[in-house]
């Protein structure tokens, strides 16, 4: 079980000259951001693990050039499933957001990982769906937020490669 609060304060001031006593933008935004998230892994065995949990974020902006307090709340859920076998690794997780006036759909991420040669070299590979959320800057920022902007979708993957030159036995005495 994990919670935080961030509280954030940001001003920008530009002048049409730098020689001007008055601002021509001057934009304040004021952030309190509360944070919460829980975590519960099970293991079913040496092989098999369960992760479950939930994450909750509160923001509330005031923001001055718009004369008034925004809020906005997001819920996720999430569960995975991981499974150790010899020489592979590999994991499948979901997430759903609930965010106000959106309806995401449930994100998917799974990732394999070979040890070709054990503690030397590993084969990797992973692919996770994207969802993003304009933040508070880009929705209501002076100049240029736009408070309809829509939120971001996508996916990502990538195949890699690692091998270990020297393990940590290499190194268990140090001469000065």
């Amino acid at each position: 079980l994990k919670t935080g609060y961030v509280n954030d304060f940001m001003r920008y001031t530009d002048k049409v000259n730098s020689n001007d006593d008055n601002y021509s933008i001057d934009s304040k935004s004021k952030t309190n951001r509360y944070i919460a998230d829980i975590n519960y892994r099970y293991y079913c065995s040496h092989i098999i693990s369960f992760d479950f949990g939930s994450n909750y974020n509160l923001l509330i902006g005031n923001l001055d050039n718009y004369g008034k307090t925004v809020k906005e709340n997001n819920v996720a859920l999430y569960s995975g499933l991981r499974l150790k076998f010899k020489k592979f690794i590999s994991n499948l997780s979901f997430r759903k957001e609930f965010v106000e006036n959106l309806d995401p759909k449930i994100q998917f991420s799974g990732g394999l990982r070979y040890a070709a040669i054990k503690n030397r070299f590993e084969i990797k590979s992973s692919y996770s769906d994207k969802f993003r959320v304009p933040d508070f800057n880009e929705k209501y920022w002076i100049p240029g937020g736009n408070a309809n902007l829509e939120p971001e979708y996508g996916w990502g993957s990538d195949l890699g490669f690692e091998y270990t030159l020297f393990n940590k036995d290499s190194f268990n005495t140090c001469y000065l």
